[in-house]
C-alpha cells in the first residue's frame, strides 16, 4: 500500500482520500482497457457524478416577465423622477 504527501494548510484527508480514489479507479480502467482514450475514462462515481451534474448544477431561477426598460417605468412610478423633467 502506498502513501501520498500533502500540504494540509490546501487539503483535508478526505478530499485527498477522494482525489486517490478517483486516480486508482483511472489506473484499473486504463489497465483494463488499454487501447482505450484516456479521455473517455469516466473517474467519477455514478452518485458524483449526479451530484455535480445534477444537484451542484441546479442553478434555474424563474426569470421576470417584464423588460429592464417595464422595471425602469415601475421604479420611476412607484419613487418619481427626482424632480427630473421626463417627457415621452
Amino acid at each position: 500500500m502506498g502513501s501520498i504527501e500533502f500540504a494540509t494548510d490546501l487539503f483535508d484527508r478526505d478530499t485527498v482520500e477522494r482525489i486517490a480514489a478517483r486516480y486508482v479507479r483511472l489506473l484499473e480502467r486504463v489497465v483494463a482497457d488499454r487501447l482505450g482514450r484516456i479521455d473517455l475514462f469516466d473517474i467519477l462515481e455514478p452518485t458524483e457524478r449526479a451530484l455535480m451534474l445534477r444537484t451542484w448544477n441546479e442553478t434555474a431561477v424563474a426569470i421576470p416577465e417584464v423588460t429592464v426598460p417595464g422595471l425602469f417605468e415601475r421604479q420611476v412610478a412607484a419613487t418619481g423622477c427626482g424632480g427630473l423633467d421626463v417627457r415621452r
